[in-house]
């Protein structure tokens, strides 16, 4: 909005700066044609004192004209030097743009190997300090990458995505120093091998342990599965319904991320440039929702009752 005002002002004052070069072009052009128009005297003494007084009429439209045409002049070189200005600072713009994207889309994929390379460790080394600082930096992370997928470089119009995905991330990366350095302590003080590896049903999300989230139920038929569920998920879930699943397309087909024997969650969490990045709707998803487990223990058995309840 502030935009198109900034333009319409522009268009007003070229109308205004046209406006006057054409009125002054046309107060040229009819004073000459109403000088010309006067009745001509018949005698030469009448004559001459006429001939006077249109040669100094002449002489003052001649350098009328000639500071107009001057004026005009000017007048054009301001506007051509102006727009030109213009449009080398929206060039100088769109190269900044450019160069910042890319810097953003470069420090968001250092994050995402540094937060793969935390979230393993945390799962041999369950610390609550570090895990509370990883918590942090991982939701800024996901903030700012659903600032940045939008953004095309150089479009003027996203540089409020790219600084807010650049404030998210270096809040990202503050909270994941201070979780690496936390870890490292507890590492050190302690080592201990995992048991188990857990994930999420739904994003894949790695969890310490089966009460790191909430338990859901599938009821689809007369079938019956109780699944994990991050707490980021269960937000998710609390507010608008069931969260989409993370799925990969495998041969036409879209297949539960669980199927897929080379998807690692601690890694493909955070990158998508092995198995893309997809979602979708549980409904929509091809015999995978009570499909053997793969790569992690996706079903749980519990007594009590489950934190949700999915009917599909």
């Amino acid at each position: 909005m502030e935009g198109r005002k900034i333009k319409r002002e522009k268009n007003r004052r070229a109308s205004v700066v046209a406006g006057f070069l054409g009125w002054v072009l046309l107060t040229g052009v009819y004073g000459e044609q109403a000088v010309k128009g006067q009745a001509e005297p018949s005698s030469p003494a009448e004559r001459e004192p006429v001939v006077h007084q249109q040669r100094a009429g002449e002489a003052r439209r001649t350098a009328k004209r000639r500071f107009l045409t001057a004026i005009a002049g000017g007048a054009g070189a301001m506007v051509l030097l102006g727009l030109g200005l213009r449009l080398a600072g929206r060039r100088r713009a769109q190269r900044e743009h450019r160069r910042e994207t890319g810097q953003a889309w470069a420090q968001q994929q250092a994050l995402a190997d540094r937060l793969t390379d935390v979230q393993r460790r945390l799962a041999i080394q369950p610390a609550a300090a570090a895990r509370t600082k990883f918590e942090a930096a991982e939701l800024a992370f996901f903030e700012a990458l659903e600032a940045l997928r939008p953004v095309e470089a150089g479009n003027l119009n996203d540089w409020a995505r790219v600084h807010r995905a650049q404030r998210l991330l270096t809040e990202a990366e503050e909270n994941l120093t201070a979780a690496e350095a936390q870890l490292a302590k507890a590492e050190a003080a302690a080592p201990s091998p995992p048991e188990k590896v857990w994930a999420c049903f739904f994003c894949s999300r790695p969890l310490t342990d089966p009460y790191a989230g909430n338990c859901v139920e599938l009821r689809a038929g007369g079938e019956r599965r109780l699944v994990l569920c991050c707490l980021r998920c269960s937000q998710t879930y609390r507010r608008r319904g069931s969260p989409p699943v993370r799925v990969v397309r495998r041969g036409g087909k879209m297949l539960h991320w669980a199927q897929v024997a080379t998807y690692d969650p601690f890694y493909d969490l955070y990158h998508d440039d092995r198995h893309g990045w997809e979602f979708a709707p549980v409904s929509e998803l091809e015999g995978a929702l009570f499909a053997p487990e793969s790569c992690v223990l996706l079903f749980v058995e519990a007594a009590e009752r489950p934190d949700f309840i999915l009917r599909l």
